[in-house]
Parts: C-alpha cells; sequence; structure tokens
C-alpha cells in the first residue's frame, strides 16, 4: 500500500550519492539578487564556483545552503530573497525558541509548523496524523514566491526547505527525525530532471503530490528528546546547523579548508573546543594544529564569530544588554572590554554612529 510505513532498515542499503544542484537551476534567484545589490560572484568565489561555465557547474547541496545563508546576510532577510515578503533574522530567532521548549519530536514539528504560519502570514504548515504517523504538510501553492515563473526554481526550493526542516529537525532531536522519518511526498512529477540533490533522502521521495510532507514514526516521534544544547538562535545558526548536519550524516563536503569547517560548526552556536573538535572527528589537540597550520586558531575564529553577531545585533537596534546576553558574556562590562578590543570604540558609540548613517 501506498501510505504503509517503512522499517527503517530498508530505507538505505547502499552508501548514499553526493546530493547537487546544478548552477544553472539557481540561475534566477541570482540574477535577482544580483539586481538587489548583492554581489554573487563574490559568494560563489568563496565556494569555488563560476558561472563562466554555468551549464556544466554542479554545486553539493550542502554548498546550494551556505550560498543561500550568504544571500540572507546580505540582504537581511531570512528567505533568502526566496519570498517577497521579507523575513527578518529576529523572526528566525522567535521560531528557535519555541522549538527549544518541545519535549519530543512530535512537539517539535508542530510547533515548527505554526510559527512558520505566524512568520509567512498564511497556513501554509499543517500537521495530519494517524495511529501510527504524525506528517508535516508543506503546502506551497500560493506562497508568495519571489521567482514564480520559474517553476524549476521554485520546484527546487520547496524540496530544500523540505530538506532543511527535516535536518534541523533531526539535529535537534539528536537523530531521532532520521530514525522516525517514514517517508517523503514532493510535488515534482515522476520522470522529471534535475533531481541530482534529492539522493539527500534514504529512498526515493513520492511524487507529483499537491503538497510536501514529511511523515514519521508516531511512537518514535512522541518519544522524549534531550533538551537542546545551547543554540544560536540568529539566521546564521539556522543555516549552520543545517549545513554541519548534512555533513555529519556522511555527504562529502568539498576540499574544504579545516579552518572553514571549524568556523561553520561554531557559527551553529558551539564555542567549545572539545564540542567543535568531537564534530570535526579529531581530537582537541588536532584541532589546534590544523588551524594553527592554517594560520588561526579556535580563539580566533570564536572572536571573529562573536565580532560578527555583536555588529549585527547593535546595527539592528539591539541593546547592549542583550548583545551581551546574547554573546554569552558573563556582564557588560566584559563585553565593553572585548569589543573595544575589536573595534577600537565602545559598542554604545558603535551604535550611534550606525544610527546616524542609517
Amino acid at each position: 500500500m501506498q501510505n504503509a510505513l517503512v522499517d527503517p532498515s530498508q530505507m538505505r542499503t547502499a552508501a548514499p550519492s553526493q546530493p547537487t544542484v546544478r548552477l544553472a537551476q539557481i540561475v534566477p534567484l541570482l540574477d535577482t539578487v544580483t539586481a538587489d545589490g548583492v554581489d554573487t560572484d563574490i559568494i560563489l568565489s568563496r565556494y569555488d564556483i563560476s558561472r563562466a561555465d554555468t551549464d556544466h557547474v554542479t554545486v553539493p547541496l550542502v554548498d546550494y545552503f551556505r550560498i543561500e545563508r550568504d544571500i540572507a546576510r546580505a540582504l537581511d532577510d531570512l528567505t533568502a530573497h526566496l519570498s517577497t515578503r521579507k523575513l527578518t533574522y529576529q523572526t528566525g530567532e522567535f521560531v528557535l525558541e519555541q522549538i527549544k521548549k518541545s519535549t519530543t519530536l512530535a512537539e517539535a514539528v508542530a510547533s515548527l509548523a505554526d510559527y512558520f504560519n505566524m512568520m509567512h502570514g498564511g497556513t501554509y504548515n499543517t500537521i495530519t496524523r494517524t495511529t501510527q504517523s504524525i506528517t508535516l504538510v508543506i503546502d506551497d501553492q500560493d506562497f508568495p514566491y519571489s521567482v514564480r515563473e520559474h517553476t524549476n526554481l521554485v520546484r527546487l526550493i520547496g524540496e530544500c526547505v523540505q530538506i532543511k526542516v527535516h535536518c534541523l529537525l533531526d539535529s535537534l532531536s539528536h537523530g531521532l527525525a532520521a530514525k522516525a522519518l517514514r517517508r517523503t511526498g514532493i510535488v515534482r512529477q515522476t520522470g522529471a530532471t534535475e533531481t541530482a540533490h534529492l539522493s539527500f533522502w534514504p529512498r526515493p521521495p513520492q511524487t507529483a503530490r499537491e503538497t510536501y510532507s514529511l511523515t514519521y514514526d508516531l511512537a518514535l516521534a512522541s518519544q522524549s528528546i534531550p533538551k537542546p544544547e545551547t543554540l544560536d538562535l540568529s539566521s546564521d545558526g539556522i543555516f549552520s546547523r543545517v549545513i554541519n548536519h548534512i555533513e555529519k550524516i556522511g555527504f562529502a563536503h568539498r576540499d574544504q579548508r579545516f579552518s572553514e569547517r571549524a568556523r561553520d560548526i561554531i557559527e551553529s552556536g558551539h564555542w567549545q573546543q572539545e564540542s567543535v573538535a568531537e564534530r570535526l572527528h579529531v581530537s582537541v589537540a588536532t584541532l589546534r594544529r590544523r588551524l594553527a597550520e592554517e594560520g588561526t586558531s579556535f580563539r580566533q575564529l570564536v572572536q571573529d564569530n562573536r565580532l560578527k553577531r555583536a555588529e549585527t545585533l547593535l546595527h539592528r537596534g539591539h541593546s547592549i544588554q542583550h548583545v551581551t546576553e546574547a554573546l554569552a558574556y558573563s556582564d557588560i562590562r566584559s563585553f565593553n572590554r572585548a569589543f573595544k578590543r575589536w573595534k577600537g570604540t565602545t559598542p554604545a558609540a558603535f551604535a550611534k554612529q550606525q544610527n546616524e548613517n542609517a
């Protein structure tokens, strides 16, 4: 039966192939944000990608999310300009605050649906339940895509949102979502081309559906999940968590500098050497040595991340007290000293200058 649940042991019998996106698929998005003043050539160059031979360039799925993250940063828009309705980074913080309160995967799924609806101002996400399963249904038929006329891109976006949601849930539930996943459904027609990114899934999604769906085993989804560790509640944190998770579950990354991989993990909210080393599958001593070989240090990477976040939060009007707490400083005095070392001025003076220049 089409709706029968699938035994997890049958989900994947061979090593996963690298999920990729052809650069030509995302050109309409790149063109749109370029027109808005984003230097997409610089963004692509960070990942050794050039538009010189667009039709033949493939981008690892993990780098597609990096590109989307960089666009979101440049535009201060959680949707990376995929929606005509801009969502600021503070909105992403609000969503994760709600997810943090979830004690089961089922609660996290329901919370995600409710608050994404609140963010986007429509009922795009619903939950259905049976005696065996809980399903997150994502209906984008009326979603205000900024690139609605590009059907192939819209399909890619929908499928990547689905992947991003599952990665976020799996990361926050410490792998329970992957164990509980039973089937996925997508809108794309059977036999369609440009589907290399779909190799992310442990078994092919059901195609030609009216909506996107993620179906989880209800018994597993009702189990208690550990309380999430300290989270980076910015949009950067969401993207970095997804990026790290895609690499963690076994998909090869490009030939990336060790310091870049460490930076991605730090940006997802892990500021302890032991935690970062564990996620890179090395010892703390090896972490230090590899970073030193690339001319940096763990302390420097953390400082750089804190400075970037401090500048962003102050630029967006957050109080110094809020920034101090968000960056885990013991008190405002400590934050003031650190910020002055970084920028040569106090946070208050920096914020005032930003307001005057706005």
